[in-house]
């Protein structure tokens, strides 16, 4: 290939230098600098830097540049050869090719292709004119950064008017998301320069800060949503591509927020209720949104918390929760998704806060809302308790009257409770949280027992709908027969996010002098806490049994017990050991999904102190259930309790863990965990042959095709405590 250069040389700068003849030399001009753009890829793979080939082909470039202004196709191609090497190979550019590349963009052609782009023509040659001006961009990134001469202001001005040109970005606008990383390339990299003294940045680099606000502030202005006509002719590809557009402009605003300070939020915070004033509904979406983006930036900016507070005034939330106001559900939805960012605002400005909550409970109610509306309750439930907590009743009247709704989505169901639960917490008198507790209970409980009815009559499917009163993208895909089991799995999610919500708050203050157990199993002060935890336990059980084939309704109930196992105080959900041992040892071999309550297993290990009573005898007899379990995978004739009494020696095989990988895994689990914490208490295990068997067991698991059982036999036998085990054996005559 070497040998042809000199001749690729010649022809093209021949073919570049030729004076126009009847319009033929414009396309020679063309394809010569397509040529030479080929021959630099090559080139650039298969030679060094410091080889002649690559001078020779640098020679080129000015006779290039020189031809670039004669038409506009040698330029637009010219613009392709520049772009890849802008990009990929700027060590073939000498900085004279670049100040010649800086003075193109003040040319003719190039104040046409720009205008063209700003005006929304989108076609090839603009868009080869765009991509070149984004390339010289980033090469000339550090130099932009201070802007201090003529042909840099230049070309950020160039860039800032790409970013706001015309056309719905992605649908139309094909340029946009590449200025927008651009922009937040370059707002990145001037946050990185705040690190040199206040007076020299606001000197140097003042005048890029001021064009990055721009781009940003133009971006903003395109993220609006055309009108609802035209969104609903986009396909997939266009819808996904303009929300990800949506996303790329939020980045940039949090970078540009980095050196701008407060002015970004605060243009933000005053457009919103200026443009809802106007009913510029698409405008105030847009401005919103941006709000939203700078939420974990401002939150605790109190220069902020000032231009903030005028978007969320009572006069404006009773605006939005009127149902005769008639602003557009994206609107309405960009707005009650503020309420949810700026839970923090509302922690130390609680004046509000019930006029925001009314909004939110009162939006419940429309399809479109209801799952923005329910995830901004629990937030604010969660962050603002303590200033909740004389809503109580009010809280509960209201989610009684969502239960009685009958097209309510479940997981607004579960984010609702969850969020009332968080205020029920926040109660000082355990008495008051009880009774709290309790009422929420009673709401829950008429609800399952009119569904536990439904599956009990089979009732036909039009029936179980009501019953299950669940929106309509709960119930899609569901089979009508399925449906029963739908409702209850929504009935023990409720419960678990009445678990979680009556948690201890994680930045709790604790109290290090204090000398009481902390372990939930000492479930023994008032008779009503252990009451409430009685019934709790009933309520699981008898859902459990009404649908003892569904593998999904053991997994929910074991998450609802698993969730007071955390829990260093007693509570509701922090049911006693004893409680816990006899739901575990009284599931049957045969019971669905039974590798999921051992699972429930591993954590109730990890979940007991020294300080719990009878701790030991308690982890014993699930022990001795878990290896049973492990035994009866084995496939075996006859009963566990008979090979218990005959002493017979149960050697399992690997192959039956294909049965129940899961099962295997966590009964491996159980033991790997118990043998760390209490190694005596598993050697103590009674008959021998149980102990013997399970060892047998996970080597036997290691030949097994199963890849997470493997792992755990593996894990079980590189723990430190083996090598003493044939000490431990023959202590105990094996």
């Amino acid at each position: 290939m070497r040998q042809f250069l000199p001749d690729v040389s010649i022809l093209t700068d021949s073919g570049l230098r030729r004076l126009d003849v009847n319009g033929e030399s414009d396309a020679l001009r063309q394809a010569s600098v397509r040529c030479l753009q080929a021959w630099t890829l090559f080139s650039n793979r298969a030679f060094s830097m410091g080889d002649s080939i690559m001078d020779s082909l640098r020679s080129l470039i000015p006779t290039v540049l020189n031809g670039l202004t004669t038409s506009e196709g040698t330029f637009v191609a010219s613009m392709e050869l520049f772009t890849e090497l802008l990009s990929s190979h700027q060590s073939l550019l000498l900085p004279s090719h670049v100040d010649a590349l800086l003075r193109l963009c003040e040319s003719d052609i190039s104040t046409e292709l720009h205008r063209r782009i700003v005006e929304g023509n989108f076609s090839f040659e603009c868009l080869q004119y765009g991509f070149f001006l984004l390339s010289l961009g980033e090469s000339r990134m550090k130099t932009l950064l201070t802007a201090q001469d003529g042909p840099s202001r230049r070309l950020l001005e160039l860039l800032c008017g790409l970013i706001g040109a015309q056309g719905c970005p992605v649908v139309e606008d094909t340029i946009f998301v590449q200025a927008v990383e651009f922009w937040s390339s370059f707002s990145e990299s001037l946050s990185d320069e705040r690190s040199l003294e206040e007076e020299r940045w606001a000197h140097e680099m003042a005048t890029a800060a001021s064009f990055a606000t721009r781009a940003a502030e133009k971006a903003c202005q395109k993220i609006m949503f055309p009108p609802e006509d035209e969104v609903s002719q986009w396909d997939s590809t266009e819808r996904e591509g303009f929300l990800e557009a949506r996303k790329d402009v939020a980045d940039l605003i949090q970078a540009v927020y980095s050196f701008s300070g407060p002015s970004l939020a605060t243009t933000f915070a005053r457009q919103v209720p200026r443009t809802l004033a106007n009913k510029s509904w698409a405008e105030a979406e847009a401005a919103a949104f941006c709000l939203g983006s700078l939420a974990e930036c401002i939150s605790g900016d109190e220069a902020c918390g000032s231009a903030v507070s005028g978007v969320f005034t009572s006069d404006l939330l009773d605006y939005f929760a009127r149902r005769d106001s008639n602003i557009p559900p994206r609107t309405r939805h960009a707005f009650i998704s503020l309420l949810e960012r700026f839970a923090s605002y509302f922690e130390r400005n609680t004046a509000n806060l019930p006029a925001a909550l009314n909004l939110l409970f009162s939006a419940l109610g429309d399809h479109a809302l209801s799952g923005p509306s329910s995830k901004s309750i629990q937030r604010l439930c969660s962050s603002c308790r303590a200033a909740l907590v004389p809503e109580v009743t009010t809280f509960l009247t209201q989610y009684r009257a969502l239960f009685s709704n009958a097209q309510i989505d479940c997981l607004v169901v579960e984010r609702v409770v969850g969020g009332i639960a968080c205020v029920v917490q926040a109660m000082e008198s355990e008495d008051d949280r009880l009774v709290a507790t309790s009422q929420l209970l009673d709401i829950l409980s008429a609800d399952i027992c009119q569904r536990l009815d439904a599956a009990a009559h089979s009732m036909p499917a039009t029936g179980l709908v009501n019953i299950a009163r669940c929106g309509p993208r709960c119930l899609t895909g569901i089979a009508p027969e399925e449906i029963p089991v739908h409702a209850c799995l929504t009935v023990l999610r409720c419960l678990l996010g009445l678990a979680k919500g009556l948690r201890a708050e994680s930045d709790a203050p604790v109290d290090l002098d204090s000398t009481s157990s902390s372990g939930p199993s000492l479930v023994t002060g008032l008779p009503a806490l252990a009451a409430l935890n009685s019934r709790i336990m009933a309520v699981l059980a008898k859902l459990q049994g009404a649908f003892l084939t569904s593998g999904e309704v053991v997994e929910a109930v074991c998450s609802v017990i698993r969730a007071g196992f955390t829990e260093a105080t007693p509570g509701p959900f922090v049911f006693s050991s004893t409680t816990v041992t006899e739901y575990l040892v009284n599931k049957p071999f045969s019971a669905r999904r039974i590798g999921a309550v051992v699972g429930m297993a591993c954590s109730f290990v990890n979940s007991q102190t020294a300080k719990h009573p009878n701790v030991k005898a308690q982890l014993a007899a699930v022990l001795v259930w878990v290896v049973g379990l492990l035994v009866e995978l084995g496939g075996r004739s006859a009963p566990l309790w008979v090979m218990i009494l005959e002493h017979t020696n149960m050697q399992l095989t690997g192959e039956d863990v294909e049965t129940d990988p899961e099962l295997a895994q966590n009964g491996i689990d159980f033991v790997c965990r118990l043998l760390l914490r209490d190694a005596t208490l598993v050697m103590e295990l009674e008959p021998k042959t149980l102990l013997s068997s399970f060892f047998s067991f996970t080597i036997h698991v290691l030949d097994s095709r199963e890849p997470l059982p493997k792992a755990a036999a593996a894990e079980f036998w590189v723990q430190p405590y083996i090598p003493s085990l044939p000490e431990r054996f023959a202590s105990r005559g094996y």
